[in-house]
C-alpha cells in the first residue's frame, strides 16, 4: 500500500473533514483522497456483496485515493459565483442544480452525481453560503434520487451540519428510505458517522 508524503499529510489536516483534490501534474488526472470510512459507505452503498474484506478488517487506514470522474461543468459554481453584480436568483440555481442530480440517478450515474454535488458545496462552503445549502437540502427529494446520492448529500454536508438547519430532517427522511430500501441494520451501518 502506498503511504501518504508529508506534503499530502498537510493538506489533509488543512483540509480537516473535507475531501482533497489532487492532480497528476504529468497527466491532469484529478483524484480525491477520502477517508476510508467514507469510501466504504459509498462502496456499501455501491454493492454491499462485493465491499473488499481489506477495508472491513482495517482499522489504520485513513484515506484512500479515487480517480474523481469528469462532471458536466454546466451548473458547477452557479451558486457561489456570479458574473453579474445583480444577486443570484438562488430559487433556479437550486432547481437547475436538484434536476441535473435527479436527471444523473435517472440515467445511472450517481459516480458523477456525486462529483457533481461535492464540487456544489465546496463552493458553496468557501463562500459561506449556508443559507443556500440550507435551501438545497430541503428541497430533496429523496425519492427521485438513489441511496448512493442520498448518502452523498449527507457527506457533502458533512462538515457543517450544525449550520445547516434543514440536515437533520433530510436525514431521518434519509434514514427512513434505508430502512425501506435495505433493512433497519444496513441503514443503521450505512449513516453511522454521518448523523
Amino acid at each position: 500500500m502506498a503511504t501518504l508524503t508529508p506534503e499530502l499529510r498537510l493538506e489533509i489536516e488543512k483540509a480537516g473533514e473535507e475531501p482533497v483534490r489532487i492532480e497528476d501534474p504529468e497527466t491532469h488526472t484529478e483524484y480525491v483522497i477520502l477517508k476510508a470510512v467514507v469510501y466504504r459507505q459509498l462502496q456499501a452503498l455501491a454493492n454491499p456483496q462485493e465491499i473488499d474484506s481489506s477495508f472491513r478488517e482495517s482499522g489504520n487506514r485513513n484515506s484512500l485515493h479515487l480517480p474523481a470522474s469528469q462532471v458536466d461543468a454546466t451548473f458547477a459554481g452557479s451558486f457561489a459565483r456570479s458574473s453579474s453584480s445583480e444577486e443570484p436568483d438562488h430559487d433556479e440555481q437550486i432547481t437547475l442544480f436538484l434536476s441535473t442530480v435527479y436527471s444523473l440517478a435517472r440515467a445511472g450515474e450517481s459516480d458523477r452525481g456525486i462529483d457533481h454535488i461535492f464540487e456544489q458545496f465546496e463552493d458553496l462552503f468557501e463562500t459561506a453560503r449556508f443559507d443556500v445549502c440550507d435551501a438545497i437540502i430541503e428541497r430533496i427529494d429523496v425519492g427521485k434520487i438513489d441511496a448512493t446520492l442520498m448518502i452523498g448529500f449527507l457527506v457533502a454536508t458533512l462538515i457543517a451540519k450544525d449550520r445547516i438547519r434543514s440536515r437533520p430532517d433530510y436525514y431521518a427522511a434519509v434514514r427512513k428510505k434505508l430502512v425501506e430500501q435495505r433493512g433497519k441494520e444496513q441503514a443503521e451501518r450505512l449513516l453511522r458517522g454521518i448523523e
